[in-house]
């Protein structure tokens, strides 16, 4: 499989997983309005949304970060970069970008065998009524941070090119899905 085609595959995986993360967030609106109004009118909240909640925003943040890594939408500061020559702030992008490769795959390393013993023993959140499966939650956050990790690896493949007259500058407002 070519290295285009692998590239492909997660810039469209990163959307789909941004996808998943919005709709789920649109339903988690819908559980915490609803347990809201049931405890106003109803004086009767809806079990398990603690928990679904507390798990959900764990689920969220690593469907969402690929695509956020893929159009540079990260929340940032450039007070110092802005003050800096262009090719010094561009610099500090490369390296932001391969520490951010770098913490990802960290995140990768350190959470595979508490993934594997979470799979094993079915893990689950809460007491009662409502019990909340936490196992498939670490699929997720280890394939997010793979996708991260290579989208952080992508910009800092894109930003050489371009040091080296080999391709566009990355504008993170610009970009689009071209493939390297």
């Amino acid at each position: 499989m070519s290295l285009k085609k692998v590239d492909r595959f997660f810039i469209k995986a990163a959307s789909m997983f941004s996808y998943i993360g919005t709709v789920w967030l649109f339903g988690l609106m819908i559980l915490i309005n609803t347990d809201v109004w049931s405890r106003v009118f109803f004086n009767s909240p809806v079990k398990g949304t603690p928990e679904i909640v507390q798990n959900s925003l764990v689920g969220l943040i690593f469907l969402m970060v690929g695509w956020a890594t893929y159009q540079g939408k990260h929340v940032r500061s450039t007070m110092i970069k802005d003050r800096l020559p262009q090719k010094a702030g561009d610099a500090i992008e490369i390296l932001a970008y391969l520490i951010g490769c770098i913490l990802f795959i960290g995140i990768i390393a350190a959470s595979w065998e508490p993934m594997l013993l979470a799979w094993k023993i079915k893990d689950f959140q809460g007491e009662g009524s409502l019990r909340v499966p936490t196992y498939p939650l670490w699929w997720v956050m280890l394939f997010g941070s793979l996708l991260s990790s290579w989208m952080c690896l992508r910009k800092v493949v894109l930003w050489i090119a371009y040091f080296r007259g080999k391709g566009p500058r990355p504008d993170d407002s610009k970009e689009g899905a071209e493939a390297l």
